[in-house]
């Protein structure tokens, strides 16, 4: 990604020189760390019920977050959860059966406030 300065001189906006020029980037390394059985629970056991039910979803289906949280009720259909991933594309159909169905059961039972589309909703 371009530096908005270098925008900002393309379109004629400033002559001034990029303040960042020279400056290294930082490189960041990924995570490895494990969160145990017992951490998870522990977060969860102290989460607002909309998080502890993404918590619930994702380890369950596998899911990146984001993906958990653009569920619809109209992805479930034919006894599966059908997801596509916003970072490949790829198409998945999920079983609902054990806890992955005790859970999206536990959603649905909870009162809302307002009606949505939307899986998770507080």
């Amino acid at each position: 990604m371009r530096p908005r300065l270098h925008k900002a001189r393309e379109w004629g906006y400033t002559t001034a020189p990029n303040p960042c020029q020279g400056v290294k980037g930082f490189k960041e390394t990924g995570r490895d760390r494990y969160v145990t059985d017992d951490e998870f629970e522990r977060v969860k056991a102290h989460a607002h019920f909309t998080v502890a039910d993404a918590m619930d979803l994702a380890l369950l289906t596998g899911q990146r977050p984001a993906d958990v949280l653009k569920i619809k009720r109209s992805d479930i259909r034919d006894g599966a959860l059908w997801i596509v991933q916003n970072k490949t594309g790829a198409r998945l159909g999920i079983e609902i059966t054990g806890e992955l169905a005790a859970v999206i059961d536990r959603i649905n039972a909870r009162p809302r406030q307002a009606i949505s589309a939307y899986l998770i909703q507080g």
